[in-house]
């Protein structure tokens, strides 16, 4: 019988000082850990895809999933600021991530779907997938479900 050794330890996210959860975690078939920088409490704010290599301690800030979608995390609607279970590597090392709508609307404190479906402002536009590259380069971006979070991701 083999004995491993675990290793526990805590990563700071410093550029991310108001992101509140990380949800998402995925080991890539580069070693490498990956997950979403999330933010549901502070309205207006976007999730951030995250990659640490444990080798060499080092933490780069991959993908702010709002922006990379052509949308403004402060621009009223509710926001991409979640990664929930939704992030996916290929076998070729390319990254899967979509967003999900637990975001609140910059401004609120909190969100509700039911004040925000048909809001004319503060809807949500829909799940978006963000397809990367480990380095960050994006290939691929689009909102696909209109107003829903990121079920068919998690499936």
């Amino acid at each position: 019988m083999t004995k491993s050794t675990v290793r526990i330890g805590t990563i700071p996210f410093a550029k991310l000082p108001q992101h509140d959860t990380c949800w998402a975690f995925i080991e890539g078939s580069d070693g490498h850990l990956y997950t979403g920088v999330c933010g549901e409490i502070t309205g207006g704010m976007s999730a951030v895809v995250t990659g640490y290599d444990p080798l060499t301690g080092n933490l780069d800030y991959l993908v702010d999933m709002s922006p990379a979608l052509g949308i403004d995390p402060a621009n009223g609607e509710a926001t991409h600021s979640k990664v929930h279970k939704s992030l996916l590597q290929g076998e070729d090392g390319t990254i899967y991530a979509a967003t999900h709508c637990t975001g609140a609307p910059a401004g609120d404190w909190i969100w509700r779907a039911w004040n925000c479906w048909n809001h004319p402002v503060k809807y949500f536009r829909g799940s978006g997938i963000v397809v990367m590259r480990p380095d960050g380069e994006i290939l691929y971006q689009k909102i696909f479900l209109p107003h829903e979070g990121s079920r068919c991701m998690a499936l």
